[in-house]
Order: structure tokens, then sequence, then C-alpha cells
């Protein structure tokens, strides 16, 4: 009974190591991915602030429908979120029921802050 202790105690220490290896194969060296942020401002085509518009950005490499990061612009039309390197992502703003294609822009590999501003045409 005393061998079959010692066997199985480093046979659960040996799988719990695994696991928590294989849970960190996605992450850098220092064990999270590095974060940029994603800023800029909304407005229309006279160049005034649209507060409360919805920028979105979603993560081109995953499946799911959720998007990666959304905000709402403050009242002078800024907007700011982090996003994870390396990702492919579409970044989107809504303003009530304005958007266009134009309304859009695709980051590939994300590796720097960026700053992308966005002008809503409302008739």
């Amino acid at each position: 009974m005393q061998k079959i202790k010692f066997l199985i105690i480093p046979l659960v220490l040996l799988v719990f190591s695994a696991c928590s290896e294989e849970s960190t194969t996605e992450y850098s060296e220092g064990g999270e991915l590095a974060k940029y942020t994603i800023s800029g401002k909304v407005t229309d085509q006279n160049g005034t602030a649209l507060a409360d518009a919805n920028v979105s950005a979603k993560d081109n490499n995953s499946i799911g429908i959720a998007p990666a990061a959304s905000v709402t612009t403050s009242s002078d039309g800024s907007y700011s979120f982090q996003l994870d390197e390396g990702g492919n992502y579409d970044i989107r703003v809504f303003y009530t029921d304005h958007l266009n294609p134009d309304d859009s822009k695709t980051i590939d590999k994300l590796n720097s802050n960026m700053t992308i501003n966005f002008v809503i045409t409302i008739p």
C-alpha cells in the first residue's frame, strides 16, 4: 500500500503539470499576450463629435459572435479599448441607425497602438 501512494502522488503531480503547461501554450513567454490600445474619435461629416456611438472590435480569428471589445463614445466623440497583440480585427462603428461599409476598418496582425477615426455621414 505504501508503494502505491508513492506512485500515485508523482503521477497526479505530472498530470497537473501537463495540464498547466497545455493551458499556457497560447501565451507569450511572459505569461500573457501584449495588449495594444485602439483609440480615436467619431464625428459627423461636419466634424461634430458624436456621443453615444458604439465602437466594437470583432476578432476575425474567433468563431464566436461576441465582440473582442465594445465601447460607447464619450461626449467629445472619443473612444478607447485594448486588444490582444497579433489579432486580426474588424473595427466597426454604429450610430443610431447609420451604418455603411465605410464605417469599418480592418486590422491585420495588430502590433502597435493605433488611432482610428470615423466619420459618419448623416443625411
